[in-house]
């Protein structure tokens, strides 16, 4: 008896592995710079000057279930659903381009091409604003009347960057992705 409490005080202590079941929906963005993490996606307009382009409301992440076990292999994860995911497909997308160290957009010359069946739309600022603690970090809000889920093969330009080709293909997705890993003492 002694050495199975030994034995399982080892396993325990040495590590965990876990599984997850894990509700994301989003807009993916396919291009130059495209940076994809674990909560979605985003674009560095300009790396030297830390300029950068995400899609907002469309994005959640949600996890549906989570089991941990110190035993490999793990076992299977079922969904369970919580109530807080819900489809985003209904919601309006928008577009924020964020400039980290204090470089200011000019309105007049900045705007955003989303081109959805054929169909060309500008998009222009809607809002911008100042971070009230660092105030180097300004944010310029694009909002469109465009629903989420109609975001399939789609194209974004963004024009009036000194960068040129700054255009990415765009698709909407949502949907459950199952997720494991060790982590270790």
């Amino acid at each position: 008896m002694h050495r199975f409490i030994s034995l399982l005080a080892v396993l325990i202590l040495s590590g965990c592995a876990t599984s997850a079941a894990i509700y994301k929906s989003g807009i993916k963005f396919e291009g130059l710079n495209v940076v994809k993490n674990t909560f979605g996606y985003h674009v560095n307009l300009n790396i030297d000057k830390k300029i950068d382009l995400k899609a907002e409301g469309c994005g959640q992440y949600s996890v549906q279930s989570i089991m941990a076990s110190p035993l490999i292999p793990l076992p299977p994860v079922v969904p369970v659903d919580d109530g807080e995911a819900k489809s985003n497909v209904n919601e309006l997308l928008a577009f924020v381009i964020t400039s980290w160290k204090g470089e200011e957009l000019k309105a007049s010359n900045n705007y955003l091409l989303l081109t959805l069946n054929g169909v060309s739309t500008k998009v222009t600022i809607s809002n911008t604003s100042r971070n009230e603690v660092a105030k180097e970090i300004i944010t310029y809000k694009y909002q469109t009347n465009i629903k989420c889920g109609s975001i399939k093969d789609a194209t974004l330009e963004v024009k009036g960057f000194h960068e040129p080709n700054l255009i990415y293909k765009l698709n909407y997705y949502e949907g459950t992705e199952f997720e494991a890993g060790y982590l270790s003492a």
